[in-house]
This record gives structure tokens, C-alpha cells and sequence, in this order.
């Protein structure tokens, strides 16, 4: 069974050799690697093109311009061959077992989620109106909306397509996935290893950080008419307005329109999410708190 890799890539030539080297290392053999490189400016490109040299299982396909990692995956999502699809982020790098594992797992799930950076959870199989419910409560680590860590049926991802230039697109597009899947398979073993450096895209302040409010208002609005998955999809749209206007006061702007956009959506969702018992505790501490904004 061909399991199809997808890198983006991006100014990361200080981490990229060890993620490749990974993907080398893995026990399983039958794979691709399709790096997508959004027209970096370090030296990604060319180590990219030194493992393009060394094993014809990589492929590389260069754009002509940062469209960021959206851009990347999708081009790279063009030439998949696989019957899966795993995602690896170029700053990060997963253990040898990963796709072996992968392939072991998935049975007849759509999805396989692994634990990361040494953290066991518990393994469990979950309906995807489950799975979709606990991603955006937020509740379980490896139930989380980033496409790393995990192995796709090809099928899910089939016709599917991150929105270009917009950061969340993983919030976003894994949303729409899961809603449509039957099964969802949670393996405690910790074989991602995820690296969190300012340089990262989600970590760096800039405004497009503010895209999580337009994914989570966007989500909402998808679930109006489902009471059950409207109820999870407000405590995700609260959690990112709180995270949002903290950052916001952090760097100077919590007297912006965005920030008062956000004070509004706190007092308008804070009275469900401190009445919702599946809402995380600091989602209902932080409606407490919204009560006193």
C-alpha cells in the first residue's frame, strides 16, 4: 500500500535535513515524498534537491511564489499516487515507525491520529460526529485540527484543498473532513515530534493570526441548524476570541476594532459556554471572566 507524503516547505534549512531524514529512516518502505516548496529564500531548496538526488521516492515541485503552506500541501496534493496521505511540517520530523504504524492502524477508519512530543493519551475509535464534536472542544490532544500527525485514506482527501494564503486552513479544511467520515482512530504511541520555534507561521504575531476568528465564525455558521455541533462549534469560536484578544492586549492593540470585535463575541457566547459541561474548564473559566470584560 503506497503512502503518499506531503512537506511544504518554506525558509526551514535549519530543520529540514532532520524531517527528511525521517522520512528515510522509516521501516516501511512503500512511500513517496512530494515536497512542495513555496519559493524559499534559504537554502531549502537545495537540500531538498540533494534528497531528490539520493532517493527517487522524493519529489520536489517549486512555485514560483510564497503562496504559503497552503499553496505548498496543495501543489504537492496534485501529484499524490497513494492509497494514504500523511502529513509532515519541514520544521518537524516523526519516528521510524510512523507509516508502519500507520498502515497497522488504519483498518477501517478514515483517519489515524498519533501522539506527539512524547505525550500518551488514550487510544480510542471515535464516530467522525464524535470525532468532529472533540476537535473542537478542544479536549483531546491528538484529536487536534493539525493535518501533521496523522494518516488519511486517500478518499477523505480526494478533491479537498487548504485555502491559499489563509493560516488555520488546517482548522478549516479538517472540519469539513472529519464531518464526512465514518471512523476516527485515536493510537496513543507518540511518533510525531513537533517543534515549536518563533520563527513557525501560528506562533509569530502578525495579523493573519486573525484569520482564526473569520475560520471559527465560518464554522458556526456551517453548524447553525445542529444544535449539538453549534454548541461545540461556539466553545471553539470563544476559545479564539479569548486567545485572539489576549495577543491582541499582548502587542499593543487591545484598545483596536479587533479587539472590541472580539469583546463583543465573548459577551455574546459566554453565558453557553459556561453552561456547557463538555466546554473545557478554561473555556468556562474564561466565560467567568468574560462576564467581568
Amino acid at each position: 500500500m503506497l503512502i503518499s507524503i506531503v512537506i511544504p516547505i518554506y525558509n526551514v534549512e535549519a530543520y529540514l535535513r532532520e524531517c527528511l531524514n525521517s522520512v528515510m529512516a522509516q521501516t516501511y518502505q512503500d512511500w513517496e515524498c512530494i515536497m512542495g516548496d513555496a519559493a524559499s529564500t534559504d537554502g531549502s531548496l537545495a537540500i531538498a534537491e540533494e534528497f531528490c538526488r539520493l532517493d527517487g521516492r522524493f519529489r520536489l515541485i517549486s512555485l514560483a511564489e510564497n503562496g504559503g503552506p497552503s499553496a505548498a500541501r496543495n501543489v504537492a496534493l496534485d501529484s499524490i499516487s497513494g492509497d494514504l496521505v500523511a502529513f509532515i511540517d519541514a520544521d518537524d520530523y516523526v519516528s521510524n515507525d510512523f507509516l508502519e504504524l500507520g498502515c497497522q492502524a488504519i483498518g477501517d477508519s478514515d483517519i489515524v491520529c498519533f501522539g506527539f512530543n512524547g505525550a500518551k493519551g488514550k487510544s480510542e475509535d471515535y464516530t467522525g460526529r464524535e470525532a468532529l464534536k472533540t476537535t473542537l472542544y478542544q479536549t483531546v490532544a491528538e484529536l487536534n485540527p493539525s493535518f501533521w500527525g496523522k494518516i488519511y485514506t486517500r478518499r477523505v482527501i480526494e478533491g479537498r484543498r487548504f485555502t491559499r494564503g489563509r493560516i488555520y486552513e488546517d482548522l478549516e479544511l479538517f472540519v469539513k473532513i472529519v464531518q464526512g467520515v465514518k471512523q476516527v482512530r485515536v493510537v496513543d504511541k507518540p511518533v510525531y515530534f513537533y517543534r515549536r520555534h518563533d520563527d513557525s507561521t501560528i506562533h509569530a504575531w502578525s495579523h493573519k493570526r486573525l484569520d482564526v476568528l473569520k475560520v471559527t465564525e465560518e464554522i458556526e455558521t456551517r453548524f447553525a441548524e445542529d444544535t449539538d455541533l453549534l454548541r461545540a462549534a461556539r466553545a471553539r469560536r470563544f476559545a479564539a476570541n479569548f486567545n485572539i484578544l489576549l495577543l491582541l492586549k499582548k502587542n499593543g492593540a487591545g484598545d483596536s476594532p479587533e479587539a472590541d470585535g472580539c469583546r463583543r463575541e465573548l459577551m455574546r457566547l459566554r453565558r453557553g459556554v459556561l453552561m456547557d459541561s463538555r466546554a473545557r474548564m478554561k473555556d468556562r473559566i474564561g466565560a467567568l471572566v468574560a462576564y467581568m470584560i
